[in-house]
């Protein structure tokens, strides 16, 4: 005689190992822990950009990319005091918004 075997079994969804650390917190944790990290990525992308604007927005940073070359040359041919000079009127003209825009601007021909 063959009797038939069944076996029933109920079980448990339980999280991995390695994210059971969340699990104890339930559905309310999980939706707080994501909301905080995308706050912080999106905080860190965006906390720096009102000093970065000034910088990325110049129309016509040609001027001062041949200061920047010049400084270099200086550099090479070991004209330090030529090179202080220089060196002097780039920080002057990124400390001063206004000399900055007034260097920076188009010229309309």
């Amino acid at each position: 005689m063959e009797e038939d075997l069944t076996v029933i079994t109920f079980n448990e969804r339980v999280f991995p190992q390695s994210v059971s650390f969340l699990a104890g917190y339930g559905i309310i944790g999980l939706y707080l822990s994501l909301v905080l990290v995308i706050g912080k990525f999106v905080r860190m992308f965006v906390s720096d950009i009102s000093y970065k604007i000034p910088f990325d927005e110049l129309p016509n940073v040609d001027k001062v990319l041949k200061l920047c070359l010049d400084i270099y040359l200086c550099r090479e041919v070991k004209e330090f005091a030529l090179e202080e000079d220089l060196f002097a009127k780039l920080m002057y003209i990124y400390r001063s918004p206004e000399m900055l825009i007034n260097f920076t601007k188009l010229k309309l021909d």
